[in-house]
């Protein structure tokens, strides 16, 4: 018993040795901050996100959603009373989408297929790319961009292959993360989108799925920002 006292006793003085690594940000103070003086319906409202009137899934524009706000993605109202913009998301892994969300918007650049992007090896390009992609969606009104899109392309029956940038996990997290640098450096968040793998093997009968495993977005996993760039080829 003495002996558990003495212990319990040196703790505090063992604490105060060992060095602080971790340090709170000034973002992670601010962010904590902000959080405590919110009400709990306000704290609910920023885990969902709704979609407006697109013209093909959905026919009624969420009454959610102020009348100003460009539709895309989806939005998630903010906190004014603390500073809290909105979250206005736009799909852009290969560009701004718009497939029949805003009738006004005439076409964002059409840029190539991030598995194009994957067979240059070029960190760079990646960058590059989404750093475009950036100023396109902060021109619009987006500060949310679900990009890059990250999935290793193992199986070739996956119809989404084109989104990603290859098979190989740390070329994809390389290209992956440069991407998002870029994006992030023009002024907009971003959400990693679609970071699982599948791995399938052969069985006599054909090919069976034998595993899915969540996959971390890269190494250096950062988030996306956004002035206009020359308008190109019309998406759909």
């Amino acid at each position: 018993m003495s002996r558990l006292l003495v212990s319990l006793l040196a703790l505090p003085v063992i604490a105060s040795t060992v060095p602080v690594f971790a340090q709170e940000s000034e973002f992670d103070v601010r962010a904590r901050e902000t959080e405590q003086q919110m009400t709990d319906d306000e704290r609910f409202a920023l885990i969902i996100s709704v979609l407006g009137a697109t013209g093909g899934i959905t026919k009624v524009r969420d009454k959610r959603i102020p009348e100003d706000v460009p539709m895309s993605a989806g939005y998630t109202p903010g906190v004014p009373r603390l500073g809290v913009p909105a979250l206005r998301s736009s799909d852009a892994s290969m560009g701004i989408t718009n497939p029949g969300y805003r009738p006004d918007d005439k076409g964002a650049t059409a840029f190539p297929a991030s598995i194009v992007i994957g067979a240059s090896f070029n960190p760079q390009l990646a960058h590059d790319g989404g750093a475009a992609i950036g100023r396109e969606a902060r021109s619009r009104g987006f500060n949310i961009m679900l990009a890059g899109g990250i999935n290793l392309a193992r199986d070739v029956r996956n119809g989404r292959n084109f989104e990603y940038y290859s098979e190989d996990p740390y070329l994809t997290a390389v290209l992956g993360a440069e991407a998002v640098n870029g994006i992030q450096g023009e002024g907009s968040s971003r959400r990693s989108s679609t970071t699982r793998s599948t791995t399938t093997r052969p069985t006599a009968t054909g090919w069976t799925r034998s595993s899915t495993r969540p996959r971390t977005a890269s190494p250096t996993c950062s988030r996306s920002r956004s002035r206009l760039s020359a308008p190109g080829p019309a998406r759909s």
